[in-house]
């Protein structure tokens, strides 16, 4: 029987944080993510199209 691989939750909040209201996106994803995959699912969760830097901390 396989494995089903993590579930993680992450919360995406937008800088600065003065934002009134707060922009931010909670998405979930799969331990076995890759940076390229987590990139692909940020801009489709805050409706971008690669034109939005983004940096991960």
């Amino acid at each position: 029987m396989a494995t089903q691989p993590q579930l993680y939750t992450l919360h995406i909040q937008l800088e600065p944080l003065h934002f009134n209201p707060p922009i931010w996106r909670r998405i979930q994803v799969t331990g076995d993510c890759t940076l390229r995959k987590l990139h692909h699912f940020i801009q489709a969760a805050f409706g971008w199209s690669s034109v939005h830097l983004h940096e991960f901390m």
